[in-house]
């Protein structure tokens, strides 16, 4: 529903949209996501839209359905002058969308125009397969970028055993601050053999870790 305000020009038919988060495509014949978020749209007399979110209430997935939990905060992409991210998703074409934000956060500074695009490198590291589809993109970050996969264990043994020790001596400091993680369950060794559970802890799902805990 859109709210008439000073300086809004009430649409002739409200228009809904989806929120502005990432979108992410199953490629798979038996898969689908959905989306969980929907904005309003309402235009202004200058001709810019306004994009506001509502709660909505989170649907039980069913059996060929993976249910995304977004967590997004309302940030100038250009304030954080990243070049580096890790994707999760792995398909679709969230990997090539995050270069091209990059590539247009760096271009707001640039000093002149290039054909090849922003000096400065663009990496984004594949570490997960919540979709198992083609990873697609469009080149639309200039040429100085680089897309990988990503594994931790593979990384410790590059890095040598005393940078290791030193990661894993962060991780113990800020377990419960930078490093936190929430379980959905806790189950036992015995517990985790379990049909029922295995097809809880095995499906495809963000913000649904279970911890096997041998002491249970």
């Amino acid at each position: 529903m859109v709210r008439r305000r000073p300086g809004i020009r009430q649409p002739a038919q409200p228009l809904l949209a989806r929120a502005n988060l990432p979108t992410f495509k199953s490629h798979h014949k038996h898969s689908r996501f959905r989306k969980l978020a929907s904005a309003p749209l309402a235009h202004q007399s200058e001709g810019e839209l306004e994009l506001s979110l509502q709660r909505v209430a989170t649907p039980e997935s069913a059996a060929d359905e993976v249910v995304l939990r977004v967590e997004a905060t309302p940030i100038n992409s250009s304030a954080t002058d990243a070049t580096l991210c890790f994707d999760a998703t792995g398909g679709g074409r969230l990997a090539g969308q995050i270069l091209g934000a990059m590539e247009a956060a760096l271009n707001l500074t640039a000093k002149e125009y290039s054909r090849y695009g922003s000096t400065t490198l663009k990496q984004v590291y594949i570490d997960g397969g919540l979709d198992t589809g083609p990873t697609e993109f469009v080149r639309n970050f200039g040429v100085r970028w680089a897309m990988g996969g990503w594994l931790l264990f593979p990384f410790l043994q590059r890095i040598g055993v005393d940078v290791a020790q030193a990661l894993r001596q962060r991780v113990a400091t800020d377990l419960k601050t930078t490093f936190a993680s929430r379980y959905t369950q806790v189950v036992s060794l015995v517990g985790a053999l379990q049909l029922e559970v295995i097809a809880d802890y095995g499906r495809r799902a963000t913000a649904s870790k279970v911890l096997i805990d041998p002491s249970v």
